[in-house]
């Protein structure tokens, strides 16, 4: 699922990631826009129904060469509490773009050439919310491919007083990195709120982590309680710029990836 999720969330930031490659704690690996699609299954139908819809949206990607991947994320652990969603929803689609200018070339092309793609979509699902989103790269895992749905989870924090999001930035990569010399693998991203989001996100920031599996998720999790990491300093540092919410859990499959340039 690195391939679904964690190369994927890179999706056009990839060609940034070598200029990147030298920045410091307080700057970003890769930045790139998130559209986020909570929605809802309709009567009848399951996932494997919209999953079905993924050749036809290939084609027209492909013809319209939309610099745009697009994933679709099954909650797993989580309690209707805990989400800034606005009602019901079954799944949530999540298109990547590397900036606002690619994502908004590949939405003009999508109004001009996708109506009947759109009209697939409708017979499948509804939706009431779309969002927009930055999201930065903090950390890029060498965790190899592996087969199989990925894992994310999120969580929804804002900062305290006297942090920025500089030394967040700086916190949340220094947390990645102990975890990764420990052997516990995964990508690190931030997400800001933009336009479109509920009241429940104004303010506030999404921290994500991406694992290649489920597998690799358990591991990590037995790697940070084996390790007291809840006691070292990486994490007091962490938790010393940015109050969060319960971490909300996915399982992730690819819609459409893009093939590189």
């Amino acid at each position: 699922m690195l391939r679904l999720l964690q190369k994927s969330l890179l999706i056009g930031a990839l060609p940034l990631l070598a200029a990147g490659a030298a920045a410091d704690h307080h700057e970003p690996l890769a930045t790139y826009m998130v559209e986020a699609i909570p929605f809802a299954l309709k009567e009848g139908k399951s996932l494997d129904d919209m999953m079905a819809l993924r050749t036809d949206f290939a084609a027209l990607a492909k013809a319209e060469d939309i610099q745009y991947n697009a994933y679709v994320l099954a909650p797993h652990f989580m309690s209707q509490s805990s989400l800034p969603v606005d009602g019901r929803f079954d799944a949530v689609w999540l298109g990547f773009s590397p900036n606002p200018s690619a994502l908004a070339a590949s939405l003009s092309a999508y109004l001009k050439s996708g109506k009947a793609m759109e009209d697939a979509f409708d017979e499948v699902r509804e939706m009431n919310q779309r969002w927009l989103m930055r999201g930065e790269l903090v950390h890029r895992s060498n965790a190899p491919e592996e087969e199989g749905p990925g894992y994310a989870f999120f969580s929804t924090c804002r900062l305290k007083e006297g942090a920025s999001r500089a030394s967040h930035r700086a916190a949340e990569k220094a947390w990645s990195e102990a975890m990764e010399e420990l052997g516990a693998s995964a990508n690190s991203h931030i997400w800001y709120a933009g336009q479109g989001i509920p009241d429940a996100l104004q303010g506030a920031m999404i921290k994500v982590r991406i694992f290649e599996s489920v597998q690799a998720w358990g591991d990590s999790y037995t790697t940070f309680i084996e390790n007291d990491m809840a006691s070292s300093p990486e994490w007091a540092a962490m938790a010393s710029q940015v109050e969060c919410g319960p971490i909300r859990s996915y399982l992730g499959q690819a819609f459409y990836e893009r093939e590189a340039d």
